[in-house]
C-alpha cells in the first residue's frame, strides 16, 4: 500500500520522497510518499495523525481579536449597512420631497424601478472587473464612485436649484450601494479561508464569522432611520411633504447628500488597510486547498497522514 505523510519542510526524514506537487516557494508544506509492501490483510488504514486539539472560548475569542483583517471588513461593512438603509429607507420620500411639484408620478416611480433593477444589472456588468482585478480593487473602485458622486451632488446643489439633482444621485446612490452590499458575501469569503490557515482550523467556522459580522454591523441598520428622521423637518410627513419650504430643501439636500460622502471617505480610509488581497489573497488561497487535501486524504481509505 501507500502511506502519505504531510510533514513540514523542516521535519523531512532522508528517505526516498517524491518532490512536492507545488514548486512555489509560498508552499511552506510538501507531500513525500513511501511505497510499502504490506500483505493484503493489513489493506485497512490507521490515522496517525494526531487527535484534533480543542479550543476554548477564550482562546476562540482571542483569534478573532488577532484577525485584523476581520476588524477593517466589520468596520467597513457598519459604515455599508447604514449608508445603504440611510438611502434606501426613503427613497421614495425623498425622491417626492425633492421634487416636489416639478415631478410627475410617472417619473417618479420610474426612479423607482430603475434604482430597484439597477444594482442587479450592474452586478453582472461588475462581473468581468471581478475576475480581471478582484474583489479589493473591485470595492475600491466603487467606494471611489460613491465619493465623487457625492461631491458632484453636493456642489451642485449650491450651485442650481435644479429639482432633479438631489433624486438623481439618489438612485445612482442606491443602485452603487447595494452592489457594494452585494459583494459583501465574497469578502466573508476570504476572511473565513485567512482565518481557517491562520489558526490551522480543522474546520470552517464559516456560519460564525458569517453571524459575527451581521451581529456587529445590525447597529448601521437602526441608526440610519433615526438620522433620518432627525434630519426631516418635524412638518414634513408624506401627506404634507409640499408645506416644505426652499430652505427646508436646501438643508436637507446637504445633510443627504454629504452624509454618504463622509461614509465614503471613511470606508476608503478603511478599505486602503486591508492586506487580504494580490499575492496575501492568493497564498491564503494555495495554503486553504493544501489542508482541504490533506484532510481529504484523512477522510479516505489507505492513507497514513500526519500533520
Amino acid at each position: 500500500m501507500y502511506t502519505a505523510t504531510y510533514v513540514t519542510k523542516s521535519k523531512v526524514e532522508p528517505a526516498a520522497v517524491q518532490p512536492a506537487s507545488d514548486p512555489s516557494p509560498t508552499n511552506a508544506h510538501e507531500w513525500h510518499i513511501d511505497e510499502t509492501a504490506d500483505s493484503e490483510a493489513d489493506a485497512t488504514p490507521a490515522l496517525a495523525s494526531p487527535p484534533e486539539k480543542q479550543i476554548g472560548m477564550d482562546t476562540f475569542v482571542q483569534q478573532l481579536f488577532s484577525h485584523h483583517n476581520l476588524h477593517l471588513w466589520m468596520a467597513v461593512s457598519t459604515i455599508q449597512v447604514f449608508n445603504c438603509h440611510f438611502n434606501s429607507n426613503f427613497f421614495s420620500l425623498f425622491t417626492k420631497f425633492f421634487f416636489g411639484n416639478n415631478g410627475s408620478p410617472l417619473l417618479q416611480s420610474t426612479m423607482v424601478y430603475l434604482s430597484t433593477v439597477g444594482p442587479h444589472l450592474l452586478v453582472v456588468a461588475c462581473t468581468p472587473l471581478l475576475y480581471r482585478y478582484g474583489l479589493h480593487s473591485l470595492l475600491n473602485m466603487l467606494f471611489v464612485v460613491k465619493v465623487v458622486l457625492s461631491s458632484c451632488a453636493l456642489m451642485l446643489n449650491f450651485v442650481t436649484d435644479a429639482a432633479f439633482v438631489v433624486p438623481l444621485y439618489l438612485m445612482l446612490g442606491k443602485v452603487f450601494n447595494e452592489v457594494v452590499c452585494r459583494h459583501g458575501n465574497l469578502a466573508v469569503s476570504d476572511l473565513t479561508d485567512e482565518d481557517y490557515v491562520r489558526n490551522a482550523r480543522h474546520l470552517s467556522v464559516s456560519a460564525m464569522m458569517v453571524g459575527i459580522v451581521n451581529f456587529v454591523t445590525k447597529p448601521g441598520q437602526s441608526a440610519a432611520p433615526m438620522l433620518t428622521w432627525a434630519l426631516l423637518p418635524a412638518h414634513v410627513t408624506d401627506d404634507v411633504i409640499d408645506e416644505a419650504d426652499a430652505a427646508d430643501r436646501q438643508t436637507l439636500a446637504a445633510c443627504v447628500v454629504a452624509t454618504p460622502l463622509v461614509c465614503g471617505l471613511l470606508q476608503l480610509l478603511l478599505w486602503r488597510r486591508f492586506t487580504l488581497r494580490g499575492p496575501v489573497l492568493a497564498a491564503v488561497k494555495r495554503r486553504r486547498a493544501d489542508l482541504d487535501e490533506c484532510d481529504a486524504a484523512r477522510t479516505r481509505g489507505g492513507a497514513d497522514i500526519t500533520v
